[in-house]
């Protein structure tokens, strides 16, 4: 499976989790069946979620994620290349608006229960779904740090794989 997913990469102390699982997810999808790998910006589809959220804080949801990456997709990362020290809460544009040179694609949600999450796989859908990361306080309590989106999402890619992003 390792050999199919893109690299790893380091978004920095910025929460755009969301945006690189997608996005990875996004690239497996477009690869399925070729030996053509493209690289895409997770900094447009942070840029798209950020519009959909109406505010510049960090972080976003897989909702967001679904409703960008359908609306203006993704260019190549050498289009508009990830910010690793870009500061939350200030509002940024696109260095060319999005165009049919910008990959949509879709998200569909499904459901958490084990079997369910078999049946995605087995039928060839990788998922994509967030976790609740939880700190704990000086008292040994665990405290949530973000609430998880309630969704489980899922994306007809044609390949098997499974892709976490931590909230």
């Amino acid at each position: 499976m390792r050999a199919l997913l893109p690299p790893v990469r380091d978004q920095g102390q910025r929460g755009t989790c969301v945006a690189f699982a997608v996005t990875a997810a996004h690239e497996v999808a477009r690869a399925a069946g070729t030996q053509v790998s493209e690289d895409l910006s997770e900094e447009a589809l942070y840029w798209g979620c950020k519009i959909i959220d109406g505010n510049w804080k960090s972080g976003t949801s897989f909702g967001s994620a679904a409703a960008a990456i359908g609306a203006t997709g993704q260019p190549l990362e050498a289009i508009w290349p990830y910010q690793p020290r870009r500061a939350a809460g200030t509002r940024y544009d696109p260095p060319s608006q999005p165009s049919a040179d910008w990959h949509k694609s879709g998200l569909s949600p499904a459901s958490f229960d084990l079997a369910s999450v078999r049946a995605e796989i087995d039928a060839g859908r990788p998922l994509v779904f967030g976790l609740t990361r939880q700190a704990r306080s000086a008292r040994g309590r665990a405290r949530c740090r973000r609430r998880a989106d309630p969704q489980l999402l899922g994306h007809d890619m044609g390949s098997r794989r499974i892709r976490v992003a931590e909230q």
